[in-house]
């Protein structure tokens, strides 16, 4: 009896630590190409700065307070019961770092502070989320502000200032929001618009070619070299298992004479009888 050779335990364990090894590095290049294409499209969040406090001394309710980056006003408000920044929220951008424009605030960038267009203060250090800023107006200004923020409230008497929500999804063909008036001065005045007309988007068909994704493509050239080299080993391991399988060794079958049916050799044996008896006759 041949006995069959067995395929070694370790190439099989190489086989199948091979297969593991790739399928780690499958995965691990698709979440590499994820992560490199939201930054190639410039997904980073940049998450703004609130800022609110309190003034002090007392001020009239809608007097403006602002916040000015450069020269250039970013944030502005109305005072109410000497504070800002609570009711009626207020957020400062940061700064994209991995554009060319700037968008808003930079660690380093100086913000000067303003009430009714006279400067209060400079500030040049924002946390990441809410920055409570609390400011004491100094005596040599404290006159001037509080006269020019007594002018503007005659001036104002009380001038709503409306804050809006974001538009709504156009459902049926309509967008909505609600807008508040943060100085509550009871009145419809220059109030926006809460409710527009718009056009329904249009239901977007996925085809194949939305499918084609560079996720995709990477995807399917890994897979291939996977196979590929799967087979290579497959391959590898099953010639080296016939190389040591022992070959059957060819054995001559022996001729074996035919031997010929009983009936036959009686039938032989009677025509030479007949044949002698004949011969016998004759003579």
């Amino acid at each position: 009896m041949i006995q069959k050779k067995d395929i070694p335990f370790n190439k099989v364990k190489s086989l199948l630590l091979t297969l593991i090894f790739a399928i780690t590095v499958l995965v691990f290049a698709v979440n590499i190409a994820k992560v490199s294409q939201e930054n190639i499209i410039g997904r980073a969040f940049y998450s703004p700065i609130q800022v609110y406090g309190t003034i002090e001394p007392a001020l009239p309710d809608g007097t403006i307070i602002s916040f000015r980056l450069n020269g250039i006003e970013v944030l502005t408000a109305s005072l109410k019961n000497n504070s800002y920044g609570y009711k009626e929220k207020l957020y400062l951008n940061v700064d994209d770092e991995s554009t060319i424009e700037k968008e808003g605030y930079k660690e380093g960038d100086v913000v000067g502070v303003y009430i009714e267009d006279v400067k209060v203060a400079d500030l040049s250090y924002f946390e990441p989320g809410p920055n409570e800023k609390y400011f004491n107006i100094p005596v040599s200004i404290r006159n001037l502000i509080t006269i020019k923020a007594a002018y503007a409230a005659i001036e104002r008497g009380c001038m709503p200032n409306w804050q809006c929500e974001e538009w709504s999804e156009c459902i049926n063909s309509i967008q909505t929001r609600i807008c508040i008036d943060v100085n509550e001065c009871d009145t419809e005045k220059e109030k926006p618009e809460e409710q527009v007309t718009c056009e329904m988007p249009a239901e977007k068909t996925f085809g194949i070619i939305d499918m084609i994704t560079f996720e995709f493509i990477l995807s399917i050239v890994l897979f291939i070299i996977l196979m590929i080299s799967l087979g290579f080993l497959i391959r590898k391991v099953v010639k080296e298992y016939r190389k040591g399988k022992p070959k059957k060794k060819r054995t001559r079958k022996k001729k074996v004479k035919k031997r010929k049916p009983a009936k036959k050799k009686r039938a032989v044996r009677k025509k030479k009888t007949v044949k002698r008896k004949a011969t016998k006759k004759k003579r």
